[in-house]
């Protein structure tokens, strides 16, 4: 189980890192070839597509992947009846989504509103792939999933680019469109297998659960990307691309703690459904404390290499004020990394997704008053001490409650 765990590992970490390079490079040519300001605009669109992204998902994709996981042992509910049914669903919330955002665009997004218009495809194209990525972790196909994210993202490197160089602002947007339609389409194509038949149980199985999860996603996004909005809404552009910056490095120090979770979710989920709590036990105990010393590593490491590596790679930006906001916000590295392999590789597979709901949507809707109230009195600084504050209280009740959860089921 150990070297399967590890090679599995190893299959997701090169395709997590490969999608997730991706997006960074993309981010590091924007940043130089796009003015500090449009900069901003592209965030501020992008973190509101983002809410409707959210709710055409809505968990959807994390419960897929751990409904087929459970069942990938029976004939009963196959991936390929699964992820059919879950894309009508998808399709049918993407509709109404882009039926809202053109109905309300104009009244609260004005300016932006074209821009908004051009990324609309991305509400239906991120869920769809977020199904299909779930469903080859499900069934643990890390191999072949890496492979095809990978060969997309070295295929759209040089179109991003291109893109970018050509049409600015509005190739950032063509560039991630690009992205997840052939990444899509590669992933349908090489599982091969069709299954068009419509199952009313499926739907409302997978619905159940992921309503918990997609609650928790809303709170998770009032926690990371909500403060981009209220910067927006302050017309704090130019400060927004400082912080999107500092939010992507954050992105990238805490994603092995995520491909990790991914890794062992669809295990977890199985040994939970065979009722081999000690075994749960065993493995979150160890998982924690390599969590734990991954955490203290990662952090001193940043504190020795953050100049330089900005220097690097975002030479137009301010050395001093993107360490300024990474100082204030680098506490929370620690207490993030803990909560995302719980949360991701622990607590949805044992059928907690109530919990990440509760603390992640009452601690993400406490997050947005006290940012108003704090960029009043510390205008962008406000930000960064709201966020600390909060998170780390949640983070630190999170932890707790969960393993006092977790040690009574072992």
């Amino acid at each position: 189980m150990k070297k399967e765990l590890f090679i599995n590992f190893l299959w997701r970490a090169t395709q997590t890192f490969g999608k997730q390079g991706v997006f960074f490079l993309t981010f590091i040519i924007s940043t130089r070839l796009l003015p500090q300001y449009d900069f901003g605009i592209y965030s501020y669109v992008m973190a509101t597509i983002m809410i409707f992204t959210l709710f055409c998902d809505f968990g959807i994709s994390q419960a897929t992947s751990r409904h087929i996981a459970m069942h990938r042992e029976s004939e009963e509910d196959t991936a390929e009846e699964v992820i059919f049914n879950m894309s009508l669903m998808v399709g049918l919330l993407s509709l109404i989504s882009f039926i809202v955002l053109v109905s309300l665009g104009m009244l609260f997004y004005k300016e932006n509103f074209n821009l908004m218009l051009l990324a609309s495809p991305l509400i239906l194209l991120i869920p769809l792939n977020s199904i299909q990525e779930g469903m080859y972790v499900g069934l643990e196909k890390f191999k072949k999933l890496c492979l095809i994210i990978v060969t997309t993202g070295i295929i759209n490197i040089l179109l991003s680019y291109i893109l970018i160089l050509k049409y600015g602002l509005v190739g950032v947007i063509l560039a991630q469109i690009l992205f997840y339609l052939i990444s899509f389409l590669l992933l349908a194509l090489f599982h091969g297998k069709i299954r068009l038949n419509y199952k009313r149980n499926i739907i409302s199985n997978i619905v159940k659960y992921s309503i918990y999860i997609g609650i928790s996603g809303l709170g998770y996004f009032l926690f990371s990307r909500i403060d981009i909005i209220i910067l927006g809404y302050y017309g704090y552009i130019k400060e927004i691309a400082n912080y999107e910056i500092i939010n992507k490095l954050f992105a990238l120090i805490i994603m092995p703690s995520a491909i990790y979770s991914s890794v062992i979710s669809p295990k977890v989920s199985l040994m939970f459904h065979k009722k081999e709590n000690a075994k749960i036990w065993s493995l979150y105990k160890k998982t924690i404390l390599l969590t734990v010393i991954s955490s203290l590593i990662t952090i001193t490491f940043c504190y020795i290499f953050f100049g330089s590596f900005v220097k690097i790679l975002f030479p137009n930006y301010s050395v001093n004020e993107l360490k300024w906001i990474f100082s204030i916000l680098s506490i929370l590295i620690f207490s993030q990394m803990i909560t995302s392999v719980i949360s991701g590789g622990f607590s949805v597979s044992t059928g907690h997704a109530k919990l990440n709901m509760y603390f992640l949507l009452v601690f993400g809707v406490l997050l947005v008053p006290i940012t108003f109230l704090a960029v009043n009195t510390f205008y962008f600084e406000g930000v960064l001490y709201a966020t600390v504050f909060v998170k780390l209280i949640s983070d630190i009740f999170y932890i707790y409650k969960y393993t006092k959860i977790i040690k009574c089921i072992k």
